[in-house]
């Protein structure tokens, strides 16, 4: 009896307190993360487009391969800087802890797009790298894009599906290596580019930044 008796009841207003700090954290977890930056997005278009052009020009054996290394680089740089830039202006916890889980989601399948680049460099694969950078990296964007803005993993899942049908098309498709080396450089450019402008531009307008 004394034990119960030196217990002092939890006062209502730290209980209701709990429920409520419970109930924000929830929601802040549910919410979109809207940290990506559409300025930042429609740059990593503009050196995608950039990238494409001084690629075809071949100046080296391994000029075309070294301008995209290039160009994902920039693009990567350009996308944290202006998502730190954006999320600064949205000093919550919340946002942080999403833009982790974004990292976290999007890693895999940039890490995998690595491995397989050496190796498909290795054995003189160059042509189907265009559909597989594609396809890894939209998989990567769906995955990140599922705790994010609507836009993203649409935009992820058309990247897929362009760098499916472009490794489709290199190996049953084209008739010669030419045919193959444009039609894998136009569908980065379609989805490196354009697709990143598109959505870029979209978020802008919806969600700033």
């Amino acid at each position: 009896m004394e034990e119960f008796e030196d217990k002092a009841p939890i006062a209502l207003h730290d209980r209701a307190m709990d429920n409520l700090s419970f109930i924000r954290e929830t929601m802040e977890r549910s919410s979109p993360f809207t940290g990506i930056s559409g300025k930042g997005m429609v740059a990593m278009g503009v050196i995608a487009l950039i990238g494409s052009y001084v690629g075809q020009l071949h100046v080296t054996r391994d000029w075309w391969i070294f301008t995209w290394l290039v160009v994902a680089c920039a693009g990567a740089t350009v996308g944290v800087i202006t998502m730190m830039v954006k999320m600064r202006d949205q000093e919550r916890p919340s946002v942080h802890r999403a833009a982790r889980r974004f990292a976290f989601n999007l890693a895999p399948a940039i890490l995998a797009g690595v491995f397989l680049t050496e190796m498909f460099y290795e054995l003189g694969l160059k042509a189907f790298m265009p559909g597989m950078w594609l396809l890894l990296y939209g998989t990567g964007v769906v995955a990140g894009g599922a705790l994010s803005v609507r836009v993203l993993p649409i935009m992820g899942s058309l990247m897929m599906a362009l760098g499916t049908g472009t490794l489709f098309w290199t190996l049953w498709g084209s008739t010669s290596f030419a045919i193959a080396d444009a039609v894998g450089e136009t569908a980065m450019a379609l989805g490196f580019g354009g697709l990143h402008i598109l959505t870029g531009i979209i978020i802008h307008i919806r969600y700033g930044g």
